[in-house]
């Protein structure tokens, strides 16, 4: 039953983080660690675009999705 209700817990989490365009690069312990990698637009080439997955992402752009992600996983997690 608690490894039910912990995972549980990570899925959220997890899906909030996918959900604002981050990935999850690792689990260790009770932590996630969690990227939202810059991907300048000049990255892209002609070719290459159709081949990546990410949207061209300024700084700024990531870390607000992060922040505002953050700020998400706290009013909808911290009561569980």
């Amino acid at each position: 039953n608690l490894s039910k209700t912990i995972n549980t817990y990570f899925e959220m989490i997890v899906s909030e983080v996918i959900g604002y365009g981050g990935d999850i690069l690792k689990f260790a312990g009770d932590a996630i660690f969690a990227e939202w990698p810059v991907v300048e637009a000049s990255y892209f080439s002609a070719q290459s675009v159709h081949l990546s997955r990410r949207q061209p992402c300024s700084l700024e752009s990531c870390a607000a999705a992060a922040a505002i992600c953050a700020a998400s996983i706290v009013k909808n997690c911290s009561n569980f």
